[in-house]
């Protein structure tokens, strides 16, 4: 750390005299400078990035974006701002960052200013209230490792993201004639009949024999392998919280961005006596918050001793620091040991991350340290750090311990073939017995089918007991009344559909809610030009976990 001090003996003079000047200028020092102790733990276009870098401007960030109500940016950087992606929130502002100079969108300093005090959780009843930001930049962002400097570059950066997207999705308006259209068909009352086929119904009929079933597996036996088995050397480790000694003085609890009553201030007595409880628990978290930096720390710095020693140290460098060397028997995704059963603190959009996605999810190269996982952060701050010892691959199933799951393919398979073929052959039927002048319901009752009755219904209605109305009502919008659909195949059901009537629905504000469809639809596009910039942006940039990293 001293060598790290006298190298960067310079810069930390220019940092001291900036935080001077940003008292009064708010000077944003950035996220990147200085920050990168310890192994990379992925690259983005050539450039590593350290674990503290990555959790400082993806998690952390992510956390501040929500205290500062940043939805749009979380949506735009993340996919869904309800869930979102530490990963590709960091990878897609670290996009950002660096197509700021390359379209000039540069966000100054007043512009960040305004947007904080007029569009941020600080405005009070029309005004900008300076004590509830300083209370925030002091009591709150802290436990993050996060300062002023930090809530103006997401600032800045929100505000590129607005620019760059209207950059990128311009051109793209709604199609007024199209919306119009498509209005009028999803607000048309339908009514229809129904007659329905169940997928069990066939499956019941279906009673395969072994020569069957052996030809099946033959055929798909590349679907029915074990899984593969792994076996790891791993050590799991958890901050030692030191216990508080004394007790801080307290401090006035300060109003939150995001409270229910943000007009409503917290009631003060002049003479009220400092709350020893709030004082001992602040003092509490403090400490807490104190063992999980330096537990961070030492691991980011473990990282990069395991890189240096390309991986050969594992036991040594763990040793040092007093973490325990365990190892696993062979084991599967699905069989995972107890303790190594974890989320990841960092959840996905699309599912909640687990242990076993890094430990069954390393590509093993000629890289030594392909063999290791990164510091995955599981369970209440804990780290795991794992290096695959060995491994069983996957292989095809035997005949005879693949049968039970090939015949109830097979069955399956079957069963669909004969539903299809059920259903159309009634409809066909069906339309028959309409041409000779039959009633749908007379119809359908010499075939011994049931049938019943959805309607009238548009499309934005959902009945009760209907579960694929908007599907079925999708599916006849165009079919002539008197008519029968093509079949409908819905999942474990197959529908044949008799349009009985159509009525047409006129609205006096027509055109106002069109022209509300058309500008929802450039927003659309706008946001699908803007992701897929970003994708395009992320395959340029080549990003990478080297060495130990899972790719996914």
């Amino acid at each position: 750390m001293i060598e790290n001090l006298r190298k960067y003996t310079g810069l930390m003079i220019v940092a001291l005299v900036l935080v001077f000047i940003g008292l009064v200028l708010f000077v944003d020092t950035g996220l990147l400078s200085g920050r990168n102790r310890g192994g990379t733990v992925i690259r983005i276009d050539g450039r590593g990035y350290s674990q503290q870098e990555k959790s400082q401007l993806g998690e952390h960030s992510i956390n501040l974006a929500g205290m500062l109500q940043m939805y749009n940016l979380l949506g735009q950087l993340s996919g869904n701002p309800f869930k979102p992606d530490a990963e590709q929130f960091f990878v897609n502002r670290v996009l950002v960052m660096r197509a700021q100079d390359e379209f000039g969108v540069h966000p100054s300093e007043e512009q960040v200013t305004r947007f904080l005090q007029e569009k941020s959780p600080f405005v009070r009843e029309g005004k900008f209230d300076s004590t509830l930001y300083g209370e925030f930049i002091q009591k709150r962002i802290g436990r993050y490792g996060l300062s002023e400097a930090d809530v103006r570059a997401l600032v800045r950066d929100s505000l590129a993201v607005e620019k760059l997207f209207e950059i990128v999705g311009t051109g793209l308006p709604g199609n007024f004639d199209y919306n119009n259209r498509a209005y009028a068909s999803d607000n048309q009352r339908l009514t229809i009949d129904i007659t329905q086929f169940d997928l069990a119904t066939f499956e019941e009929k279906q009673n395969p024999d072994d020569a069957a079933i052996k030809q099946f597996w033959e055929e798909t036996k590349d679907a029915y392998k074990t899984l593969p088995r792994r076996k790891f050397s791993y050590f799991l480790v958890a901050p030692k919280n030191p216990e508080t000694k004394g007790e801080a003085k307290p401090e006035a609890d300060p109003a939150q961005p995001g409270d229910k009553d943000p007009a409503k201030p917290a009631a003060a007595k002049p003479d009220a006596k400092p709350d020893a409880k709030d004082a001992k628990d602040a003092a509490e978290a403090a400490a807490r918050h104190a063992a999980d930096q330096d537990l961070a720390e030492k691991v980011d710095n473990f990282l990069g001793k395991l890189e240096a020693t390309q991986g050969g140290e594992f036991e040594n460098l763990a040793k040092e620091n007093a973490w325990e060397i365990k190892q696993s028997e062979f084991f599967t995704r699905a069989d995972l040991p107890k303790e190594l059963d974890l989320k990841v603190r960092s959840g996905s959009k699309e599912h909640e991350k687990t242990a076993a996605d890094y430990l069954f999810g390393m590509n093993l190269t000629s890289d030594p340290l392909s063999k290791f996982t990164p510091a995955v952060p599981v369970g209440d701050n804990q780290w795991l750090v794992a290096r695959l010892d060995d491994e069983k691959p996957e292989a095809v199933k035997t005949f005879e311990d693949a049968r039970a799951e090939a015949r109830a393919h097979l069955i399956e398979r079957l069963a669909k073939e004969a539903l299809k073929t059920g259903a159309e052959t009634a409809a066909k039927s069906l339309r028959e017995a309409l041409k000779a002048g039959k009633t749908f319901e007379a119809a359908a009752k010499e075939l011994n089918l049931k049938t019943r009755v959805l309607g009238p219904i548009t499309g934005h209605d959902k009945p009760a007991g209907e579960a694929d109305a908007q599907a079925i009502f999708r599916h006849v919008s165009a079919v002539d009344p008197g008519s029968v659909a093509e079949v409908l195949i819905q999942g474990e059901h197959a529908l044949v559909l008799h349009v009985v009537s159509r009525e047409l629905v006129k609205e006096e504000n027509l055109r106002t809610r069109v022209e509300g469809q058309v500008a929802t639809e450039a927003d659309r596009n706008q946001y699908a030009a803007f992701q897929a910039w970003l994708a395009d942006r992320r395959h340029a940039a080549k990003v990478t976990e080297p060495a130990r990293s899972v790719r996914e």
